[in-house]
């Protein structure tokens, strides 16, 4: 810090190096999903705690016996989820004739004034073209 910026009186100057755990447990304390990790870890909520550690007893099964890596059960399970979005949106399609994932998009309005769009531009001007050709690896001309 600089000794010409005013220090508030009432934070107390803390060097990057030290930062007492009470800060720390505060900071924590503040963030929204603090209470509903608790709840799954504290086992406030049986049938969602099980769950949770079902699914990681499963994925720790699956990598040490199974022989399986995190990148392919990670691959597995959004492909899973990207199937049972298929599904449900061949589903609700048959059903109301409407596709659930097309309409949402059709009521997206996006205004910007025409001062954010010259400066937006004016911006995109201002940048420096650079050549990736000196990225490429030589080739020798067969003739």
């Amino acid at each position: 810090m600089n000794p010409s910026e005013a220090q508030n009186p009432d934070v107390p100057a803390i060097s990057p190096a030290f930062i007492p755990f009470s800060m720390i447990a505060k900071g924590i304390r503040s963030n929204p999903s603090f209470d509903a990790v608790g709840q799954v870890f504290l086992w406030k909520n049986p049938v969602k705690s099980g769950l949770f550690f079902g699914i990681g007893t499963f994925f720790v099964f699956l990598i040490t016996i199974g022989e399986y890596t995190t990148l392919t059960l990670v691959s597995y399970l959004l492909l899973s989820l990207m199937s049972v979005c298929f599904v449900f949106s061949t589903f609700q399609t048959w059903k109301t004739g409407k596709n659930p994932l097309v309409e949402p998009s059709n009521t997206i309005v996006l205004e910007i004034s025409p001062t954010e769009l010259k400066s937006s531009v004016g911006s995109l001007t201002n940048l420096i073209p650079v050549s990736y050709t000196h990225l490429t690896l030589p080739t020798k001309r067969i003739v």
